[in-house]
């Protein structure tokens, strides 16, 4: 995109902060291998679970994708997600509802988790 200036000339116009965040989502992934590795998650586990790490003024800096097995959501009174767990080793770590992009496909046995084509099939092959 470019910005028309006021002597008719153009200057490439500046990114809207998500689209920075999308087009480098953290130091050490690029777009692409975030895809990559979600669109993996998605096929064998049905989730794609992203964590938004934010900066000191609380503004989304990074953007981190996460294993599906070490994620488990915290759901309240209502049975709604409140927020979610992120385990590593015996490490429990809270995270905020809106500190997770968590991506999933439709799950009959549990409406909070996401289910896999692998899984799918092994369900039909196993007969549950």
């Amino acid at each position: 995109l470019v910005e028309m200036k006021r002597d008719g000339s153009e200057e490439p116009a500046p990114l809207h902060p998500a689209q920075a965040l999308w087009d480098r989502p953290s130091r050490f992934t690029t777009r692409g291998e975030l895809l990559e590795a979600g669109i993996q998650y998605f096929e064998l586990m049905g989730e794609i679970p992203i964590v938004v790490l934010r900066d000191r003024s609380g503004q989304p800096a990074e953007l981190q994708l996460v294993r599906p097995p070490r994620i488990f959501p915290v759901l309240s009174h209502e049975r709604l997600p409140a927020g979610f767990i992120y385990k590593i080793g015996t490490e429990s770590i809270p995270l905020a509802q809106e500190d997770v992009i968590f991506i999933r496909r439709p799950n009959p046995m549990n409406e909070h988790r996401g289910l896999g084509v692998v899984q799918s099939l092994l369900l039909q092959l196993v007969g549950r």
